[in-house]
């Protein structure tokens, strides 16, 4: 992708992606190729170390679950303080997050790792707290997974929960343009693969 820089008023390369819902996400908070490196560079270790010990995409996330909540430290957010940098540098190279960053660095690992995942936004029910986790293709189904929340109970209780749990559904409200583009991405992943998800 190209865009302006601000700071110098002439185009050059932003490396960013795109997830299977066509949801754009940065690399790099400021544009930064060199930030773009280090990030990368983390984030290829992981996979490396993920591929270095399993085959199994089941295994695989939960072993990037552990990695990511091992390397980001939880940014809790003050009241009025707004977290300004949702990238995947912030997350492991800066190694501090909010539940976004969690999302992005787990999506992008995903894609790097060949699953299918999807990066969901929400709100805590009954609150006007936004909250962002991931849906991934695991086992023949999709399942949620919550690296943030992981790491902030230092539990795995959201780890590859079922879709249906009724605890989760009880406590998160997906966003509507969330939810239908997740629906459609789960329905182009199954048309581009013969009626199979992955």
């Amino acid at each position: 992708l190209v865009f302006l820089d601000s700071y110098s008023a002439s185009a050059s390369y932003k490396p960013m992606d795109m997830d299977m819902s066509g949801y754009a996400y940065s690399l790099m908070s400021m544009g930064n190729a060199k930030e773009f490196e280090a990030a990368d560079k983390i984030i290829d270790e992981i996979v490396s170390r993920v591929t270095g010990k399993t085959n199994n995409p089941r295994k695989m996330v939960e072993l990037v679950n552990d990695e990511l909540c091992d390397l980001i430290n939880v940014h809790s957010l003050k009241s009025g303080e707004t977290f300004a940098d949702p990238s995947v540098y912030a997350a492991v190279v800066t190694k501090d997050g909010i539940c976004d960053n969690y999302a992005i660095a787990f999506k992008y690992i995903m894609d790097k790792l060949g699953i299918p995942c999807i990066r969901m936004n929400g709100m805590v029910k009954d609150t006007i707290i936004p909250h962002a986790w991931n849906e991934v293709y695991v086992d023949g189904e999709w399942r949620i997974v919550d690296v943030f929340s992981n790491d902030n109970s230092r539990s795995e209780r959201y780890l590859l929960i079922d879709m249906d749990n009724s605890d989760w559904n009880k406590s998160m409200s997906i966003n509507e343009d969330d939810r239908l583009e997740a629906e459609l991405t789960k329905l182009t992943l199954k048309l581009n693969n013969n009626g199979k998800t992955a």
